[in-house]
């Protein structure tokens, strides 16, 4: 059954990326894209002036998600799926298994850490995830600032939200009930 969660997590992934639409109004959000810093939770993540990567709002039939990745594309570092009353699932892909068995989410100087999730990825390398409440100090503050700094080690990488997708972000929150 976690195989076929895997690979069911995997292709959603990808498929959510495939459907991003541009900054105009739709059921999938997207504005500017965003910079990122060194190297976090693995070598697959590399940093760059402009990763061409941003959040991404799906009130799909078959469950709210909130991803950050580059359009049309199965790059995708952030999946945050709404399980219902008020709680999250995080995923994320490292080429290795993380040097520690935490996530730690920042945003602004609320912090939330989270027990991680390891297992192997039918696309490669490891599939990370990890529970929490879609009101979590680090969600909240992201939620309220988009501001958000994801790592799983000594380095951390922002995923932060532009002005323009706010929305996306505001939208899934409110959806999820956080």
């Amino acid at each position: 059954m976690r195989r076929v969660r895997s690979v069911a997590t995997a292709a959603l992934l990808a498929a959510l990326s495939a459907c991003a639409q541009g900054p105009e109004p739709g059921p999938v959000t997207a504005g500017a894209s965003v910079t990122t810093a060194a190297t976090a939770l693995g070598a697959g993540w590399s940093a760059g002036a402009d990763d061409g990567m941003s959040w991404f709002y799906n009130p799909a039939s078959d469950g709210v998600k909130l991803a950050y990745g580059a359009p049309t594309s199965d790059a995708v570092r952030l999946m945050i799926y709404c399980q219902g009353a008020g709680r999250v699932r995080l995923e994320t892909t490292s080429p290795g298994s993380p040097p520690e068995r935490s996530l730690r989410l920042a945003s602004g100087a609320s912090e939330t850490r989270l027990p991680l999730a390891d297992e192997e990825s039918p696309m490669g390398g490891r599939l990370l995830s990890a529970q929490a409440d879609a009101g979590a100090p680090a969600l909240n503050a992201f939620r309220s600032s988009g501001q958000l700094t994801m790592s799983a080690g000594a380095a951390a990488v922002p995923l932060h939200a532009s002005a323009a997708e706010a929305q996306a972000v505001d939208s899934f929150f409110r959806a999820c009930g956080g």
